[in-house]
Formats: structure tokens, C-alpha cells, sequence
């Protein structure tokens, strides 16, 4: 699904039958079509607004698309942190 458009209105059955591995495919293949549901007309802002963003998401946001922002105190995922550190961005 190489747009938003198309991954909203992927059957959810297809998804979930890809993201099975990982477990809770039933209920990440309703979040990834809701959240492109509502990608396709956000006009930016907080992307905790979107359906789906929670923190690993919004922090995840910050770190990589937020040029200049170096306290990261914020984040509390070990994946993360671990990416700060091995990346010298504190």
C-alpha cells in the first residue's frame, strides 16, 4: 500500500493477514487503516490528534523530524533511548 489513500481502503482481512507474525494483527490492521483514514486530510499539527499515535509514535516524531530539538528527556522507550546514544544526539 504505497499511499494513504490506498492503505485506507485496504480490506482489513489483507492486512491482517500480513502483520499476523507480529501479533494483534486484527486490531493493528483497524489502526493502520483508521490513522491513513485520517492522514489523508491532516494538515499537520499534533500527530497525537491522529487515530493510533501514541507516544513511541509522537516521540518517535520528535527525534527524527524535529531539527534542533537536543533534550530528550521526554523519552522513556529503551529502543529509543538506545538510538539517542548509539546516534551521539545527546
Amino acid at each position: 500500500y504505497y499511499t494513504p489513500a490506498l492503505m485506507a481502503s485496504a480490506p482489513k482481512s489483507d492486512l491482517a493477514l500480513i502483520l499476523k507474525p507480529l501479533g494483534l494483527y486484527n486490531r493493528r490492521a483497524k489502526t493502520l487503516i483508521k490513522l491513513s483514514e485520517e492522514w489523508q486530510y491532516w494538515e499537520g499539527g499534533d500527530p497525537r490528534e491522529l487515530y493510533g499515535v501514541g507516544k513511541f509514535a509522537y516521540d518517535s516524531c520528535r527525534i527524527f523530524y524535529e531539527i534542533g530539538d537536543q533534550d530528550f528527556s521526554y523519552v522513556t522507550d529503551k529502543e529509543l533511548k538506545k538510538y539517542i546514544q548509539q546516534n551521539n544526539l545527546i
